[in-house]
């Protein structure tokens, strides 16, 4: 009751915020690719005025935020990168209102400002990480990673058991060293969801749990409404877990492998507080075909088990947390058909359609629904 009516007033903030925005003079914060100039850069970069000459968009995509990778032209070779990337706030009103509801926005800017400065090289270098909290936007400028050399991945083709043992590895520093840590009452507080933020999550999974996915069999559907009927009680169950910083949202498609091999995520909106376990099965199962998870989920999930002991974190019950990773796999299920709901403005259909037959499978060889309900009867 109380979250929903904090929901509504979230909304309206929100609102008020895009309205605010579009009123004020001009910002010196760019709010589309083409506001970027020559002396924003330069400054952005540390450099002279004048050492910019030219700035040229390329590349530009608009979704949940709006991208876009910039060439930049020099006074002289070598000052500077020849390209960054961009991430700004989405200029439509519903994007716009359905990130800053959820916090995503300033999320991200929180992370690179409180986080990943502690943890080199788990995430690209930025340059500039700026949030406007009456204009409700900001803008984040950082590396072009495929120009360090680094290797991006396409989820749909999957990723093979080393690479995911590189990811899990990653994941582990992660976990390890934010388990359980008195900072999500302190500095971190910023990336605990707020109640009418899970308020707002809950309402769209429940909506998009109730639309028709054709790839989801009939049976599969009346497991899933546990997650509807009792959803009360599951996130009660996720509640009482140990928590650590998540990633939340692990595909293969956010993740980069170093020339050296180690892998590192990008695409830090929705990382909060939470289980361990859920990142792990979201980036096993999103990013594994299924025939390769089913192979090597199970010493995979061993393999981070070990690297989280050593890396400072609990040393885990195996067992508990192989029926904890069957649960785990109704999240992801959740993730992809909401996913899927939205259509093209959160990813591109094809990929969209790969990650729900992927929830499908693991949950289905898993008897995942059946793991949730024994945790939460």
């Amino acid at each position: 009751m109380f979250g929903s009516v904090r929901a509504a007033g979230s909304l309206v903030d929100q609102t008020a915020r895009y309205v605010v925005d579009r009123t004020l003079p001009a910002h010196s914060m760019p709010k589309v690719a083409r506001d970027v100039h020559p002396e924003w850069i330069a400054t952005a970069l540390g450099l002279q005025p004048g050492d910019v000459e030219r700035v040229n968009v390329a590349n530009e995509h608009h979704g949940t935020a709006s991208r876009a990778r910039l060439a930049i032209d020099y006074r002289a070779p070598g000052i500077g990168p020849a390209t960054t990337f961009l991430k700004l706030a989405p200029t439509a009103f519903v994007g716009r209102l359905f990130m800053n509801a959820l916090g995503l926005g300033a999320r991200e800017i929180d992370m690179y400002r409180k986080v990943l400065p502690e943890l080199p090289g788990i995430a690209p270098k930025d340059y500039v990480a700026q949030w406007d909290h009456r204009r409700g936007r900001g803008v984040l400028l950082i590396e072009d990673l495929a120009a360090r050399g680094c290797r991006l991945d396409d989820v749909r083709a999957g990723c093979g058991p080393r690479d995911a043992g590189r990811v899990l590895a990653t994941l582990a520093t992660l976990h390890a060293r934010y388990w359980n840590s008195p900072r999500f009452g302190g500095d971190l507080r910023c990336l605990v969801n707020s109640s009418a933020q899970r308020a707002i999550a809950d309402q769209v999974k429940v909506v998009a749990l109730k639309r028709s996915i054709d790839v989801v069999p009939e049976d599969v559907q009346r497991a899933a409404r546990v997650l509807d009927q009792r959803g009360d009680a599951v996130e009660t169950f996720w509640g009482r877990l140990s928590g650590t910083l998540t990633h939340g949202d692990t595909h293969l498609g956010n993740t980069f492998f170093d020339p050296d091999g180690s892998a590192g995520f990008f695409d830090w909106q929705v990382a909060s507080q939470g289980p361990a376990i859920r990142d792990v099965a979201y980036f096993l199962i999103s990013s594994l075909t299924p025939a390769a998870a089913r192979s090597h989920e199970r010493e995979l999930l061993d393999e981070y088990r070990r690297g989280l002991a050593q890396q400072g974190g609990p040393d885990l019950d195996s067992r508990n947390l192989w029926d904890l990773y069957r649960a785990a796999a109704t999240h992801f299920y959740v993730a992809a058909i909401v996913t899927a709901a939205f259509g093209d403005r959160l990813q591109a259909g094809d990929i969209a359609r790969t990650g729900v037959e992927r929830a499908v499978s693991a949950v289905t060889a898993l008897d995942s629904f059946d793991a949730l309900r024994r945790f939460i009867d």
